[in-house]
């Protein structure tokens, strides 16, 4: 009896890690682990050893010096990591350099901000600073803010770590 109590916390502990919830952080806390912002379009999908990898026409740089052209890692870091990219979508990417020196989306494929109409659609999993004014999306909480006002929050965040 008294030795199947170890067995059963151990298996509880193992459960909940394999149902792990990614948190929300800050703009500021994913910027923090992000090397390179940069608007552009995804020009190519490529396989890349069973998962995608995706090319991206670099319109600008926030923030690094990405060159005009990057390859991204579509790769799941972890459990929860949900990165993805279209062909032919334009998007703020915030991304960070994986050990292996392949780029990935920061915050678990969060870092990806699909931009429409001029509105960037900031995920959920993204607290955005409180003076923020945003159209929510009914269908998945996602934040819609026009693009010069994301620019304008993460240069304040950029320009507050430089600093």
């Amino acid at each position: 009896m008294h030795t199947s109590r170890p067995i059963l916390v151990l298996t509880l502990v193992l459960a909940s890690a394999a149902f792990a919830k990614q948190d929300a952080l800050t703009l500021s806390e994913v910027l923090h682990e992000t090397s390179i912002v940069v608007v552009g379009t995804v020009a190519a999908i490529s396989p890349d050893h069973g998962a995608d990898s995706a090319t991206i026409r670099v319109e600008q740089s926030w923030y690094g010096d990405p060159g005009s052209e990057l390859t991204i890692s579509l790769r799941p870091t972890w459990t929860c990591d949900g990165s993805s990219a279209t062909k032919g979508e334009r998007a703020v990417f915030l991304l960070s350099k994986a050990s292996d020196g392949s780029w990935h989306i920061a915050h678990s494929g969060n870092g990806r901000m699909p931009i429409v109409d001029g509105l960037v659609s900031v995920s959920p999993m993204i607290a955005l600073p409180d003076e923020a004014r945003y159209d929510r999306a009914r269908e998945n909480r996602t934040r819609r803010i026009p693009m010069k006002r994301i620019h304008q929050f993460v240069q304040a965040v950029l320009d507050e770590h430089d600093g």
